[in-house]
């Protein structure tokens, strides 16, 4: 019965972490405003969720560095006020902290060149 239970379990994990790393919204929200002087982005920026669990975290904030823009890296475990609850999210935001594009999941190649489209994910304000 355990087995069962744990492979059931594996499962259910493998296809969120699939859809997660397509991109694919998972039953989340995305903040349409983040407070960005709190956060060092009083210029505009890239703002990361992660969680200390996920996997593919590490890999778009490796992607994020690599761009040179300023960023800011969120634990969603000790800052629950965004409301994020999937991970990785990345947000390309204003000076005034204003969302202008937003990513659930793995970065695209072009994500944050100035070309870049941020994927449709739903907005928690609206």
């Amino acid at each position: 019965m355990a087995a069962a239970i744990v492979a059931v379990a594996a499962a259910v994990a493998f296809v969120l972490n699939r859809r997660e790393r397509r991109g694919r919204p998972v039953g989340t929200a995305v903040p349409a405003h983040v407070d960005a002087a709190r956060l060092g982005l009083s210029r505009g920026g890239v703002v990361v969720f992660v969680d200390p669990t996920c996997t593919s975290c590490t890999a778009v904030v490796d992607t994020v560095k690599a761009s040179g823009l300023p960023h800011a890296v969120v634990d969603i475990t000790e800052n629950p006020e965004h409301g994020v609850r999937d991970v990785p999210m990345t947000l390309l935001i204003t000076g005034e902290g204003e969302v202008t594009k937003a990513w659930l999941g793995g970065l695209p190649a072009d994500a944050l060149d100035s070309g870049g489209e941020g994927r449709s994910v739903p907005n928690a304000d609206g």
